[in-house]
């Protein structure tokens, strides 16, 4: 996917909205509005359709959860969502991001509060819906970066190594050593992992 702008079009005071609604972003610490469940999905794309909804919830793996609510997508998630657990909170955040439908989508740390069997699940939503658009991925569990076609190892600020997940563990640098850290043994991880999938 390639991006171009005319110089002149920047200064444009629609410009950076043009930007904004083309990116998708999930944060590690997502906002909650105090409403429906269906509310805070749709923020994302208010005109969406009931089909777009429920398509989204389905990527994000919220649907299970949801139906299992009292009153469903009407079911009020308190302030900041706290009749949510942190996964599901998650969850949601991601399918309201999905539903927009971006270009580019921006996952940071979005996979923290998810369970390893939901991860596995959504890793795979993900690289279905990264097809037609690029994904950016921040993550400290390196897991949740498996199928990325392109990883970019920082550590301290720097970019020290970059590949696909089985060549970066071929080589044994620094992403194969906190690689077997994190499945084989226990470690205090500060490097940061940024991913892009196109």
């Amino acid at each position: 996917m390639t991006f171009c702008c005319a110089p002149s079009s920047i200064g444009h005071p629609g410009f950076k909205e043009a930007w904004r609604s083309r990116i998708g972003v999930v944060s590690q610490d997502p906002y909650i509005f105090d409403e429906t469940v269906r509310f805070n999905i749709l923020y994302g794309r208010p005109e969406a359709t009931e089909d777009d909804l429920q398509e989204a919830a389905d990527i994000a793996h919220a649907s299970t959860f949801i139906a299992k609510l009292a009153h469903g997508y009407e079911t009020m998630v308190g302030d900041r969502g706290t009749r949510l657990s942190g996964g599901e909170k998650q969850r949601l955040i991601v399918a309201r991001a999905l539903l927009r439908n971006p270009d580019v989508l921006i996952l940071d740390e979005a996979t923290n509060a998810i369970d390893s069997a939901t991860e596995k699940a959504f890793q795979q939503a993900i690289v279905h819906f990264a097809r037609q658009r690029t994904v950016i991925i921040v993550a400290h569990r390196l897991a949740t970066v498996e199928y990325a076609d392109n990883i970019l190892v920082m550590d301290r600020g720097r970019l020290v190594e970059q590949g696909s997940f089985s060549t970066l563990l071929s080589r044994n640098g620094l992403f194969a050593r906190m690689y077997q850290l994190q499945n084989f043994g226990a470690a205090d991880l500060s490097s940061d992992t940024a991913v892009s999938i196109k």
